[in-house]
């Protein structure tokens, strides 16, 4: 049975993001990335993380902080 959960979070500082990622394994594309979650919305993300079970997930940088984004 699948399950999806959603989570609030704010990061304040890009690099510290990226190296969170590093800590956790996590690779990612560093550039404005198109993503379509399961509904077929899509979002242009700033990082984009692909999973291999086809549900990528990313994040969006407004300048001020990064939000996810499924």
């Amino acid at each position: 049975m699948s399950h999806l959960s959603k989570i609030k979070t704010q990061i304040y500082d890009l690099d510290v993001l990226k190296k969170a990622l590093k800590d956790l394994n996590l690779e990612w594309k560093p550039s404005s990335t198109s993503l379509c979650n399961f509904q077929g919305q899509v979002y242009t993300v700033d990082l984009a993380i692909e999973q291999p079970n086809t549900s990528d997930f990313g994040f969006i940088w407004n300048g001020k902080g990064a939000t996810c984004s499924v």
